[in-house]
């Protein structure tokens, strides 16, 4: 899995992508001290294409499906937790990953819509910033989210 994720796409904030579909999600909260944070991992480990509602069916994908093998979701959880032990043994050293997230990303330059509760903001994804909040850009203004789902309007754009 490690080696497999080094070069994973991620969609702004928490999907991660496979062959253009969601593989997993992630979800972190901090706490009111903001000393600590709750981080949820949601994967899609065994499902098939028929196993997806109707609604996410052309956006998702599973371990399964991409690796065309059954996998342990002992070893899967495993190995998560030991890649999740490097990256916080390395942020606690003083290595941002925000770089390597500016990488992987997949919403850099493209149309998106981010929606927030009733609030949609439509514009480019511009940057992300230090703290992990991205930029979007609407007729050169420059907004920044730091929250909210995103989607893209286009693939071409």
């Amino acid at each position: 899995l490690d080696a497999a994720s080094k070069n994973q796409p991620t969609m702004w904030p928490d999907a991660v992508v496979r062959s253009a579909r969601k593989i997993a999600g992630i979800l972190v909260e901090r706490t009111g001290s903001a000393r600590y944070s709750v981080v949820g991992i949601g994967v899609n480990v065994w499902h098939g294409m028929t196993d997806f509602p109707q609604d996410l069916a052309d956006t998702a994908t599973s371990v399964a499906l991409c690796t065309g093998n059954p996998i342990s979701r002992a070893r899967l959880l495993a190995e998560v937790l030991g890649v999740m032990e490097r990256r916080i043994d390395a942020v606690r050293s003083g290595i941002s990953l925000v770089d390597e997230w500016r990488r992987r990303s997949l919403v850099l330059g493209r149309l998106v819509c981010v929606e927030r509760g009733d609030d949609r903001l439509i514009g480019r994804a511009a940057e992300i910033q230090p703290d992990g909040s991205l930029v979007v850009t609407v007729d050169g203004d420059s907004h920044v989210v730091g929250s909210g789902s995103v989607r893209f309007l286009g693939l071409t754009e």
